[in-house]
């Protein structure tokens, strides 16, 4: 019986070392997961901060470039029409300029032969040649004038195809950010699902353990029940055997 009793006493001991080690076990494993949650929730923060920065930095620099461009062409429109501005007022001031010698000479041939009948010819034809000049400068004028106006328009061409090119590139660059964040997301959903797979055979390990620790548990609960039954029943036998010898020896004794 002291064997039985030092056996059930050790199995107790082991046993509450065990549910000891298994609480330990188990609050650290609750504490780990604390640790990583507050960890992700923190870096979903850190992550949705940075994005919401992100978002801000490129609304601004959108802006800043839409201002720009709009700067860029309103700076290219008033010199394109300070330009034509200045054209136009010399070519007001060449053909005034060009209408006074013309009339000039006009009226110094006029007056120079005016006495001559035959100098009239003479002086219609230098009045259609100068004309003819006049009309032929204004020509030139003009041209140069389409051809300033042809090299700005090439000019606001390619600053646009510049804006275009940066453009794309922006676009580009936003793309690979979006897909480095996408990357990102999916690594981190990987390896949560890994730390949630290992603490769930975790668990179903310590599951295991328990079980097997109820039943070992019932066995021994089962064998001390036998062991006190068949106490009980040695008990009985004896005191049955008792009984029998005391009625023995009151019959003898009569």
């Amino acid at each position: 019986l002291q064997a039985a009793e030092e056996v059930r006493l050790r199995e107790l001991r082991r046993k509450a070392r065990e549910d000891a080690e298994v609480s330990l076990h188990r609050s650290q494993l609750q504490s780990q997961f604390e640790r990583d949650r507050k960890i992700r929730l923190r870096k979903i923060r850190e992550e949705r901060d940075a994005k919401k920065r992100a978002l801000i930095a490129e609304q601004q620099r959108l802006k800043k470039q839409e201002l720009n461009r709009l700067q860029s062409k309103m700076r290219f429109e008033q010199q394109r029409e300070e330009t034509e501005r200045k054209i136009k007022e010399r070519e007001a001031k060449e053909q005034e300029r060009e209408a006074k010698l013309e009339l000039k000479r006009l009226v110094d041939a006029q007056a120079a032969e005016a006495k001559r009948k035959e100098a009239a010819d003479r002086i219609e034809d230098n009045v259609k040649t100068a004309r003819q000049k006049a009309e032929e400068r204004r020509s030139e004028l003009v041209e140069k004038q389409a051809r300033h106006k042809q090299y700005m328009d090439e000019i606001y061409h390619e600053k646009q195809a510049d804006l275009a090119d940066k453009k794309i590139k922006s676009e580009a660059m936003d793309r690979k950010r979006k897909y480095q964040l996408k990357k990102t997301k999916r690594d981190e959903e990987e390896t949560k699902r890994v730390v949630l797979s290992k603490i769930e055979q975790e668990e179903y390990r310590l599951k295991e353990l328990t079980d097997q620790r109820e039943k070992e548990a019932r066995l021994i609960k089962a064998e001390k029940e036998l062991q006190m039954k068949m106490k009980k029943e040695n008990l009985d036998r004896i005191k049955r055997a008792q009984e029998y010898q005391l009625i023995c020896q009151i019959q003898k004794a009569d």
